[in-house]
């Protein structure tokens, strides 16, 4: 038995597999890839076999099916020698042997072959795998033969449009059976061309989308005009937040936005904007910016500029590292809902192409949102001077493994 358990064993087995006689189960695993060297003598060992079964049994006739017709002139060769019958192989791949003794009503039929012969016993999903299977036999110019038993309970079969008519198939119908299998597994190589060619097109999708990410956070952490991209950040914040308030409450009156608004940017930012009231959307967002800049300013001169500059980075990347996994979840949503939608698998990979980059703008969108009011919040935190580099204490048992 090979199943890829015990390679010495097994290995043992493989040498043993060509020899006469010898019958070896394999699983799809340990069988594929297998090279099965046949003894030198095998051919001749088989042929003297068959003579001998025959020589056994003086008063039987039989008909011989053999592969090709130089096996068939072969075994013919070989039972010529034995007495008292008559050897025919008119069709090229049958052999008839008739006893002088035997009652010419009686025949006993049976297949004969030459090397090694391949038995499958189940349907894969796959041809190729069924073609590696069966390319063990007949391997560099040498006889060999491959049979395939399949049953319709069979997993390629028993899901196929094809299950009932191989059902129904008349018993011996072996080619109208065959065209049946070949049309199954054609159609499962289909199935599976097309999800591999699905997969590859969405991982690469999410290939482009992930370096967009990281070029974005690598271009964060290394730019050299961070005041600035940090002052747009927080006048962008603005602007989204009050054109979010206005927009999730278009039905209530004034009063209600603004009371929302103040106790909103209160709570997240620190903010009293009593003094705004009255103030339309625009001018409110644009007294929001400046007063948060002010903040903003005020903290990096209370906490130092450089030391300011490094945290507000780390906020930024380390808020967008958190939320990154989310994103991905929901990108993972996005993509099966385009290909259950979708028409076609071009049509599905374009409009989830279109989604991914709405999906990625408005996840820089909810980090800026989120990453403003940690932002503000640095003024709350004690900074020491070597904060941005902390000792790493090892433990001997690491520093002997580095070692």
């Amino acid at each position: 038995l090979l199943n890829a358990v015990n390679s010495e064993r097994e290995a043992q087995i493989i040498r043993d597999a060509g020899n006469f006689g010898a019958v070896t189960v394999a699983t799809n695993m340990a069988g594929r890839g297998t090279d099965i060297i046949l003894e030198p003598d095998l051919n001749q060992r088989i042929l003297g076999a068959a003579r001998a079964m025959i020589a056994n049994q003086p008063r039987t006739n039989f008909i011989i099916g053999c592969p090709t017709s130089e096996e068939a002139s072969m075994l013919a060769g070989e039972l010529r020698a034995l007495d008292d019958v008559e050897i025919s192989n008119t069709d090229g791949t049958t052999v008839r042997v008739t006893s002088t003794n035997a009652d010419p009503r009686t025949k006993t039929r049976f297949e004969f072959g030459l090397g090694l012969c391949v038995i499958g016993v189940a349907l894969n999903p796959a041809s190729r795998i069924d073609r590696q299977l069966r390319g063990r036999a007949g391997r560099q110019g040498a006889f060999g033969a491959s049979r395939l038993i399949v049953s319709a309970q069979d997993t390629p079969i028993a899901f196929s449009r094809h299950a009932d008519s191989i059902r129904r198939a008349r018993t011996g119908d072996t080619r109208g059976v065959q065209k049946l299998v070949q049309s199954v597994q054609s159609e499962t190589d289909a199935d599976s061309r097309w999800r591999s060619a699905l997969s590859r097109d969405y991982a690469a999708i999410f290939e482009i989308h992930t370096m967009s990410f990281y070029r974005w956070r690598q271009e964060l952490m290394s730019s050299e005009s961070w005041v600035q991209r940090c002052a747009d950040s927080i006048t962008r914040w603005a602007a989204e937040f009050t054109t979010r308030e206005f927009a999730s409450t278009s039905n209530i009156d004034y009063d209600s936005v603004f009371d929302r608004i103040q106790g909103r940017l209160w709570a997240d930012v620190g903010i009293d904007c009593d003094w705004m009231y009255g103030l339309g959307e625009s001018a409110l967002s644009y007294e929001i910016g400046n007063a948060l800049l002010d903040g903003i300013a005020r903290i990096r001169d209370e906490v130092g500029h450089d030391a300011f500059d490094n945290l507000s980075r780390r906020v930024l990347v380390g808020t967008a590292d958190e939320m990154w996994p989310q994103h991905l979840e929901h990108m993972q949503d996005v993509s099966l809902s385009c290909a259950i939608a979708g028409p076609t698998h071009r049509a599905a990979v374009g409009e989830f192409i279109e989604q991914s980059h709405e999906a990625f703008r408005d996840f820089l969108v909810d980090v800026n949102q989120e990453a403003v009011p940690r932002l503000m919040a640095l003024g709350n935190i004690e900074i020491h001077p070597n904060q941005m580099e902390h000792e790493i204490v090892l433990h001997d048992e690491i520093l002997s493994v580095l070692t």
